[in-house]
């Protein structure tokens, strides 16, 4: 998904941080966490990480999500969302909803054509039917003028399992530079 701007300042990640640890406190102590034991911005996986299988399946969601927004598929993206999804770029001025999401989505679907993406997990922390998801992108795609760009950023996804499927239903982010 094509996320624009981002946000110098600490109080909306803030408010984020205080809402995850509501929700663990409310919904219950069963965990799965897995993130790197150093002091290092370096992804897990270059660190030879190991996901349980749960951790596997949250993080397979997660590239399906990115890999419909890349493939243009903005109802398999869409499919993917709780009908109940919040989600806050970090330069918006308010949270989005399932309906603001689709149909900014779709608005940036028609100019911008991604070229190719990367996602890098840090952490996947599993709490009962909930998943903390933290990674890193990055994503080469070619605007509306023909001007090709390179897009890096972060992303903290909030998933609820439903039945079989992991469905986003919080998330915050969004870029911290494009070239």
């Amino acid at each position: 998904m094509k996320r624009k701007q981002y946000l110098k300042g600490s109080v909306v990640l803030s408010l984020f941080c205080i809402a995850v640890l509501v929700a663990i406190m409310l919904f219950g102590q069963k965990s799965v966490t897995a993130q790197p034991k150093v002091s290092s911005l370096v992804a897990p996986t270059l660190l030879g990480q190991q996901w349980s299988a749960k951790q596997k399946e949250v993080w397979s969601t997660v590239e399906k999500l990115w890999e419909c927004f890349a493939k243009e598929d903005l109802q398999g993206a869409l499919s993917i969302n709780h009908p109940d999804f919040r989600g806050w770029l970090s330069n918006d001025p308010l949270p989005r909803n399932k309906a603001s999401e689709m149909k900014w989505a779709s608005y940036f679907l028609k100019y911008q054509q991604t070229l190719e993406q990367e996602l890098k997990p840090v952490a996947i922390d599993i709490h009962d039917n909930f998943a903390f998801v933290h990674y890193y992108y990055t994503v080469a795609f070619k605007d509306a003028e023909g001007k090709h760009k390179m897009e890096k950023g972060r992303w903290t996804d909030v998933y609820m399992k439903d039945g079989d499927n992991w469905l986003l239903i919080c998330d915050h982010g969004g870029p911290t530079s494009v070239e």
